[in-house]
């Protein structure tokens, strides 16, 4: 009886807890709606709920990520349009400017509103939302642009993961914006030298059929002949001979190249007289053009001055210089010495490094009367053309003791003709003295002379032949003398026919060259990093010519020399003993990882490596000569403690000279002790005038920092706030096209003008465009990633309750039924409890 009794217990005991549990489970699923409450409950369950559980928090997290970046595009736009509507009234006053012609007070009232548009423009770009600026890269908590247009971020973009593995941008760094690229865009450069027609400039003498016509400046057009635009000195176009052209240029495609060509100016019937057309066609040939395709298109504008636009779309690599003579030269040193007039198409104010020891003056075409001597005088104190007060030492360099001149007179003395040469010191002597002292010489040897400067340019009016009406016969020669009566190089070549052989612009502690470092491979700037092939191609083999003041303003000249097997620079010795060479040649050394030892080759060699060479090149008399020594010893097998003095030497250069590359791809010397520095620096290549077909075949690389080249109109390597300054400026001064004053030197000389910076401003808004189209692709893109993953998350939720839900109402119904049976257990187990053993008996 008492086992059997102990069995229903234990039964019914079994029966209750197992409905408890049962009952708990389902209290717990309709309190929490979930299935279960605990992993062990169902461990399958429970891993689809981690699984579905972190997708939705992924989704959440994608979401609140593509929300920040897209209100950072939303802000970014609204910045961007901002920038946009300030362009437009830049250009939209930039053309009033240009179709209405100001008076001075106008024009500087425009130009001080656009330098408020100017400045609006560098505000908005300086725009910052949370202490963050928009266009900074990835440098949000540095201002963007300086005042002066400098660029201080980065170029990195901030990138938003908003998926596995998938990561968008969502800012406009300023590099892409202000200093971006326009791959739809052309290059454009253009001559600075105004042509007239000459023939009706000078009809008195050009034209023998409208002699008595009045001159009329006229510019020159392509269906002109040849003849209009170089001149001629009669109004017999038979009698002319040829026109010799000398062409250096960069084609689109980065390579380098010269040419000599030749044209007949002279002609009988004018049908058949070449045409300046035929000009411009030879040029498009020499850059590339056939019959098949062009690169290029050359054309004159309506000011006369040559044009060539790429038609390369997305390559800035565009350049040219042009000079024209009746001499027939293969090196264009003896085209200075020859007396024969020289045609420029373009003109820099910069300082030429390339001297010869004599020039002929040549005689006016069109004032028979007159000659004059071709180089302009420039004075190296004031950087301005010579006038009646300036001293011969400001003109010419130190090793110029004197300077003489020579108009061809003799003296009988002892039966032999003695030269008559009037001699000056360059120490304390006025060109004023100069110009007294040439009228009295003249006049001595019978010839009754008016001496003048103009423009720089020594002029010789011959009084006897002005009253004649008869062409002068006189003659003058200027040469240059060292100390001890030797000629010697010293008068500088006109800056109007120089090309790499002119000095970097200085201002202040700054030196600047005007050549960007432009990638062959793909269009963009160099970097420190970026080896000299990929810009200048193959220059092993070539020496450049290093014409410069070195930090202490001692001049020098120096060679830089790009031997294949190891590139070497070539410094003067200060102290010559006997037996020496007066040349040091010092290795560039390969500075690598420690202990690494080889010397620097043309093919290897990056610009930080050159430019620190140029480094201790300028920091010459800083260091003796046994330093030097050390330094050029055993070139072949260059030891480490060389290696180690030669970056001890460049450390100390470097205190005291910084090299750098601008955001425009332009060498940068800076003097870290002076301002402003007593530094100038030229530096060409040594075969730069070299016209002999030889060097016109083998001219396809090379390495240009600084020339007297075309003017850059456009290119799609762009800088926003010089273009804007370039056109601000053009509006002070009233430059409406370049060279729209003649006679000027100084910078305004390779001002675009009014009318080119309207095309340079069409190039930033197109651009500007571009990149609000992309901030706004950006926008969509966070768009529908917000609402993909909002769709997504929905469908994870979904799966997951149910996944994880309970079924409320079918929990209820078995809570209800347990309940019943539950409480029937209860209520038998009651009965039991109660039972004793007299209910047996």
């Amino acid at each position: 009886m008492r086992i059997t009794f102990g069995s229903k217990y234990n039964q019914i005991q079994n029966s209750q807890d197992s409905l408890q549990t049962k009952l708990n489970r389902l209290n717990a699923q309709i309190a929490s709606g979930k299935k279960i409450q605990n992993p062990y409950e169902n461990s399958h369950i429970y891993e689809r709920d981690l699984q579905l559980g972190y997708q939705e928090s992924t989704l959440t997290q994608g979401i609140d990520v593509a929300q920040n970046a897209y209100n950072m595009t939303i802000n970014t736009d609204k910045a961007l349009n901002e920038f946009n509507k300030a362009v437009l009234q830049f250009k939209t006053k930039l053309i009033q400017v240009a179709n209405q012609p100001q008076n001075a007070s106008s024009r500087v009232a425009i130009a001080s509103e656009l330098s408020a548009l100017r400045n609006h423009m560098v505000n908005i770009a300086n725009t910052s939302i949370g202490g963050d600026y928009l266009f900074s890269g990835t440098k949000v908590k540095t201002q963007p642009i300086a005042q002066d247009g400098k660029y201080r971020g980065n170029s990195q973009k901030l990138e938003a993961l908003i998926g596995s593995n998938v990561r968008v941008p969502y800012n406009i760094p300023g590099s892409d914006l202000f200093f971006g690229h326009n791959s739809d865009s052309l290059a454009m450069v253009t001559g600075n030298v105004k042509k007239y027609n000459l023939s009706k400039l000078h009809p008195e003498v050009m034209d023998k059929l409208n002699k008595n016509e009045p001159s009329q400046e006229v510019f020159i057009k392509a269906t002109d002949t040849l003849r209009d635009l170089i001149g001629d000195n009669d109004d017999d176009p038979s009698n002319d001979g040829k026109v010799y052209f000398y062409l250096r240029g960069i084609r689109p495609d980065g390579s380098r190249f010269k040419s000599k060509f030749e044209f007949d100016k002279g002609y009988n019937n004018p049908d058949n007289a070449t045409k300046v057309s035929d000009l411009l066609e030879k040029i498009g040939r020499e850059f590339g053009n056939n019959q098949a395709t062009k690169v290029v298109d050359v054309q004159l504008n309506p000011w006369g001055e040559i044009e060539i636009r790429s038609l390369v779309t997305g390559s800035s690599n565009l350049d040219f210089n042009l000079l024209a003579s009746s001499a027939d030269v293969e090196n264009l040193d003896d085209l200075e010495k020859s007396g024969a007039p020289i045609i420029s198409f373009q003109k820099s104010p910069y300082l030429s490094s390339h001297m010869v020891s004599s020039i002929q003056a040549i005689q006016n075409p069109y004032q028979k009367d007159q000659i004059a001597l071709p180089s302009s005088l420039i004075s190296q104190k004031t950087k301005s053309p010579a006038n009646v007060n300036t001293k011969l030492d400001e003109i010419f360099n130190s090793e110029v003791v004197s300077i003489r001149f020579d108009g061809g007179f003799s003296k009988n003395q002892d039966s032999e003709k003695i030269p008559q040469i009037l001699s000056f010191s360059t120490k304390n002597t006025k060109i004023y003295d100069v110009l007294k002292d040439i009228e009295v010489f003249y006049s001595q040897n019978g010839h009754d002379v008016q001496a003048e400067i103009a423009d720089g340019k020594i002029i010789l009016t011959d009084l006897d032949a002005k009253k004649t009406g008869k062409p002068t016969t006189l003659t003058l020669t200027l040469s240059t003398h060292d100390q001890i009566g030797n000629p010697t190089n010293g008068v500088p070549t006109d800056y109007k026919n120089t090309y790499d052989s002119v000095f970097f612009e200085k201002n202040g502690s700054k030196l600047t060259s005007n050549i960007s470092q432009i990638l062959l491979s793909k269009d963009g700037f160099a970097t420190d990093q970026t080896k000299l092939y990929e810009v200048a191609g193959d220059i092993g083999g070539q020496v450049y010519n290093l014409s410069l003041k070195d930090h202490n303003g001692k001049a020098i000249q120096a060679k830089i020399v790009f031997n294949p097997k190891g590139a070497y620079f070539e410094l003067p010795r200060q102290q010559i003993n006997d037996g020496q060479s007066p040349i040091i040649k010092i290795p560039i050394v390969n500075l690598n990882e420690k202990g690494a030892l080889n010397l620097a080759t043309p093919q290897d060699m990056t610009y930080r490596q050159f430019m620190d060479a140029l480094a201790v090149v300028l920091n010459y008399s800083n260091f003796d000569d046994k330093v030097y020594e050390a330094l050029s010893q055993n070139p072949d097998n260059y030891t480490l403690e060389q290696k180690e003095l030669y970056e001890k030497v460049l450390l100390q250069s470097q205190g005291k000279v910084e090299l750098s590359l601008n955001q425009n791809g332009q060498i940068e010397i800076s003097d870290r002790m002076r301002s402003p520095s007593q530094m100038e620096f030229s530096m060409s290549n040594t075969n730069s005038n070299d016209f002999s077909a030889q060097a016109l075949r083998d001219t396809q690389t090379g390495l240009l920092l600084h020339a007297n080249t075309a003017l850059s109109v456009n290119r799609p390597q762009l800088n926003l706030f010089d273009s804007l300054d370039q056109a601000i400026k053009a509006v002070q001064e009233g430059i409406y096209r370049p060279d729209e004053f003649p006679h000027s030197f100084n910078p305004n000389m390779r001002n675009i003008g009014i009318q080119n910076s309207l095309e340079a401003i069409q190039n930033v808004e197109e651009h500007l465009n571009k990149i609000i189209a992309l901030n706004g692709s950006y926008g969509k893109s966070f768009e529908h990633s917000i609402t993909k993953n909002e769709i997504l998350k929905t469908q994870v939720q979904s799966l997951r309750a149910e996944n994880m839900g309970a079924d409320v109402a079918e929990a209820y119904n078995k809570f209800q039924n347990l309940s019943a049976n539950y409480n029937a257990v209860l209520n038998s187990a009651g009965k039991i409890n109660k039972m004793s053993i007299l209910d047996y008996v």
